[in-house]
This record gives C-alpha cells, structure tokens and sequence, in this order.
C-alpha cells in the first residue's frame, strides 16, 4: 500500500464575514457570525449601536487560531430584544479588527 501524509495547518487569514441572515427578525430565529482567526489570541465579538454602545457581548476570552460560528438571538446582554434598526458587530482579535453592518427587523 501507499501511505499519504496529509497536514492541516491552520488558517492563515483573519476574516469576519457578514451575519447570515441579514436582515434578521429576532422572533423567527438568530443570525450565524462565523469568523476565522490565524492565531491564539484573546478574542471579543461584540455587538454595538448606532451611538456606539455595548448591546451583546457574544465573545470574550482565548481563542484558539481555527473557523466559528456564533449566533445572536438579538437580545442584549440583559435578555431584551433589542429594537429595529441597524448594529455593528466588531471582532478583535489579537492585533486584528473587522466589523460588519447587521440590520434587524420587526
């Protein structure tokens, strides 16, 4: 028999991508956040207003370098729906940063 070597390195990218779905209605469900970091780092995902304020903390804490995917139910971090209208969703990550625009809906 032949033997193959087979090696996974680990991403190379950093990369958050758009929420799907967008625009969400938080009574049918959630929407996925999936991102990739290239490295072990500490790690935050955060949910944020239009005035830039704290709504849902979905993140932090170390991660390890690889893909996830989070869901936001669109609550904040006291379990209320949030309102209709549109949130930014950062992600850091080591040295690394990237946001996306989500719109919510009723």
């Amino acid at each position: 028999t032949n033997a193959v070597e087979v090696s996974i390195d680990a991403p190379k990218q950093f990369n958050l991508t758009q929420n799907y779905p967008n625009p969400f209605t938080p009574m049918n469900g959630s929407t996925d956040l999936s991102f990739t970091i290239p490295a072990a780092a500490p790690t935050t995902l955060v949910i944020y207003n239009q005035l830039g304020e704290t709504i849902r903390t979905l993140v932090a804490g170390d991660l390890e370098a690889g893909s996830q995917t989070v869901q936001w139910n669109g609550k904040d971090n006291n379990g209320n729906e949030v309102a209709a209208g549109s949130y930014i969703c950062k992600l850091l990550s080591g040295e690394h940063s990237a946001s996306v625009k989500m719109t919510v809906t009723k």
